[in-house]
Order: C-alpha cells, then sequence, then structure tokens
C-alpha cells in the first residue's frame, strides 16, 4: 500500500478541495482500483493525467481493507463448505452467507452526503412484511405482505426513513408500502430520477404555492407575484416542469425568473418553458448582480427558491427580496445557512424556510403524471460507471443540461 500510495503522489498532483463531487470522485476512483486491479487506475490516471482529491487515500485504503476482508470471509464458507459432512452440498445456512457485489445504481440516497459504496455485503433477509428488490424488480415478498405488488414488479422505493445509503444490486425494503410500481413503458433512467431530484422539486413547488396565494391574496386582483428560481440544474428543470403543471391559471398573475449561474440549461429554460432569465456573472459586483436581478424581475421580489444554497446566494437573494419574502432551500443545505442568515432574515421579515423530501403520495403522483405524459422529464445523459470521472468533469464545468446517471452495468455470472 506505501508503494502504491507514494506512486499515486508522484505521478498526479492532489487537489484541496473536499466538496460531495470530490468525494464522491475518491470513492468511485477507491472503488475502481479495488476492484479492477492497480495496473488499469495506474493507465486511467497516467492517459487522463487525473488529479486525485485529497481524501482519495483514505478512501482506498479502506476499501482495500473491506475487500480483503470479505474475500477472506468468501473463502472461508466456501472451505467450510467443502469440508461439511454433506460432501460438499450446500448447507441450509449457505444463503445467509453468500456474498453479493453491491455495483449497480438505480437511483442516489436522498441525502446525496450518504452516497458511498460497500464492495461486499451479505444477502439481505427478506423483511416479514417487506420485499427484497434487485435493481428495479421484485425478487421476493414477505410471507406478511399485503400487496397489490407482486415477483416480478418493475418498482421504485420511496427513501423512508433509515433507507440504507449508497447503491447496491439487492436491497431489503421493510415494509412493501414504500413500493411504488412504474409501467413497462417507463425507462429506468426516468424513473431513477423520481425518488430523488423530482420528488424534491414537487415538494418545493407545493411549498411556494401556499405562498404564491398568499401574496395574490395580500396585494388584490391587479397584483402580481414575483418569484426567482435560482440556477437551471435538474431540480430546477423539475420544478419548472412541474410549476407549470400545477399553475396553469396563475401564468398571468405570477412572474418568474430564473438566475442563471452557469450555461448549462439556458436554452432549455428559455426556449422550451419560455421563462424569463437573469444572468448571475461572477465576474460582475455583488451591488450590479443584484440591481440587475431587480430589474429582470421588476422590483424586490416575493418568493426565492435556491436549491443548491450557498451563503453567497443566500445573502444575494435576500437583498433582492421584498419584506415578508420567503426564501425556500433544501434541507439538505439548511442547517449551517440557517444558523448564519437567520438573524438577518429577520431584520427584513425574510423568513428562511427548509424543504424536505416530499411524500410517497407525491411520489405515486408524480409516476401517474410522468407515465401519462403530463409532466415532461427534463434531459438526462447516461454515463457508464467507468466513465464517471468523466461525467463529474462535465457537471462541474456546466456542460451537462439536466441529469447525469451513472450506469452500472451487471457483472457476468460465473
Amino acid at each position: 500500500w506505501n508503494q502504491l500510495s507514494c506512486f499515486l503522489r508522484e505521478i498526479s498532483p492532489v487537489r484541496k478541495e473536499n466538496s460531495r463531487s470530490e468525494q464522491f470522485r475518491s470513492r468511485f476512483i477507491a472503488y475502481s482500483l479495488v476492484r479492477n486491479g492497480s495496473q488499469n487506475i495506474y493507465l486511467s490516471i497516467t492517459e487522463k493525467r487525473i488529479h486525485l482529491p485529497s481524501n482519495f487515500f483514505v478512501y482506498a485504503k479502506t476499501c482495500l481493507q473491506l475487500f480483503l476482508q470479505t474475500k477472506t470471509a468468501a473463502g472461508t464458507s466456501a472451505n467450510r463448505s467443502e469440508g461439511s459432512s454433506t460432501g460438499g452440498a450446500p448447507t441450509d445456512e449457505m444463503p445467509n452467507r453468500t456474498l453479493v457485489t453491491q455495483v449497480s445504481i438505480e437511483s442516489p440516497s436522498a441525502r446525496l452526503r450518504d452516497a458511498i459504496f460497500n464492495f461486499e455485503s451479505p444477502m439481505p433477509t427478506i423483511p416479514p412484511k417487506g420485499a427484497r428488490i434487485k435493481q428495479e424488480v421484485v425478487d421476493s415478498v414477505g410471507e406478511e405482505a399485503r400487496s397489490e405488488i407482486s415477483v416480478g414488479d418493475r418498482v421504485i422505493v420511496y427513501p423512508y426513513e433509515g433507507h440504507p445509503p449508497g447503491y447496491a444490486e439487492y436491497i431489503a425494503v421493510p415494509d412493501v408500502e414504500y413500493l411504488v410500481k412504474i409501467p413497462d413503458e417507463m425507462s429506468l433512467s426516468v424513473a431513477a430520477m423520481l425518488p430523488s431530484g423530482a420528488l424534491w422539486a414537487i415538494n418545493t413547488v407545493f411549498h411556494a404555492q401556499k405562498h404564491v396565494e398568499s401574496v395574490l391574496r395580500e396585494k388584490g386582483e391587479s397584483g402580481i407575484c414575483k418569484l426567482l428560481l435560482v440556477g437551471t440544474g435538474g431540480l430546477a428543470l423539475w420544478a419548472m416542469r412541474i410549476a407549470r403543471y400545477y399553475w396553469p391559471t396563475d401564468r398571468e398573475k405570477l412572474k418568474i425568473v430564473v438566475a442563471c449561474i452557469r450555461d448549462e440549461g439556458i436554452s432549455i429554460a428559455i426556449d422550451e418553458l419560455k421563462v424569463n432569465m437573469v444572468r448571475w456573472n461572477e465576474d460582475l459586483y455583488e451591488e450590479q448582480l443584484v440591481e440587475r436581478t431587480k430589474n429582470a424581475c421588476e422590483g424586490p421580489v416575493d418568493i426565492v427558491i435556491d436549491f443548491n444554497a450557498t451563503s453567497r446566494s443566500i445573502r444575494r437573494a435576500l437583498k433582492c427580496l421584498a419584506k415578508n419574502g420567503v426564501l425556500l432551500m433544501s434541507s439538505e443545505h439548511a442547517e449551517n445557512l440557517l444558523k448564519r442568515f437567520s438573524l438577518e432574515a429577520e431584520r427584513e421579515n425574510h423568513e428562511l424556510i427548509p424543504v424536505e423530501l416530499g411524500s410517497l403520495n407525491q411520489l405515486k403522483n408524480l409516476v401517474h403524471l410522468v407515465a401519462n405524459g403530463e409532466i415532461e422529464p427534463p434531459p438526462h445523459h447516461i454515463f457508464p460507471a467507468d466513465n464517471a470521472n468523466e461525467a463529474l468533469s462535465k457537471i462541474g464545468r456546466g456542460q451537462i443540461h439536466g441529469r447525469a446517471i451513472l450506469e452500472f452495468p451487471e457483472e457476468d455470472e460465473e
């Protein structure tokens, strides 16, 4: 291990960043190192000049240790089986000892920072009232389960409390009520977006709807509610499509302006969704950006939606909010931001509201609306797992319009 780490440091500079994308990159490179052997990683790094994140070595060493432990455990189980009195036939205990490789990706954990790789894991048992899922298909159903769900159905899993993080080929769901059937004509790539980004977007739109109605009541019949949506990434594109479906009669009284931070999604927002845009060029002074935003919105705004809130975007949004204005953000980013900006918001009677992931019923509605074509999913791009670095690099440069999806191919059975 010491020789390997020294070699990697020599051929590749180490980044200092510790962002979520860098952590994911570290885990993926570490996974590839252990899974495919060091030689492949050497070639990948030297040919593509990959810059290793600073936390890569921690993840890689941990992965290597886990890999060796599980290989040892598998070998021990095999030896016990061969030496048993049954002449090498499998015993009744073998199914629980069987190790399966967790490599397939369907959709990420609701909390992205929980996304991790586990290389080997015992085959999950079937909960009495639940089911075991292999990829998107029901593999087995518990004896006490009461549901229309049956073996062979294609499903997605609602991210319930205690939902295991990461990606697994097999998962055990404690209750079949968390399973939502998806129609055969719906692609897995579209279905995978629904329990994560789309579910967060629909709940945010529902929260915003309450404040839109309140603002319009206060302003009267001639009043207009102004809403600023920050970003043109996947969540924002979902939110615009969902809002267009649920707010068709309020378009004349609702002015939506999208603040574009990067070029991704601009053409979609302008050409397809017909919304006004304001460019947040980070080369400009803060006062200029605030003034530019107010001009585009024709004055202070009543509601701001910022899915990927940062200190800088929150500070800018608060300067654009009217008195009694509301700022909605993802609860994933909210804890530290609320501590930092609560007092500043109170001085201007602004309200900072963290929005949780949507409900099970909202997920069922999403499946129905998307399957019937009433809500069109944003564009997405599928990358083979081996090209994860390319996907992350393109995301960082704003070259992907919509969502990026990693596809892990099934391993050949041996």
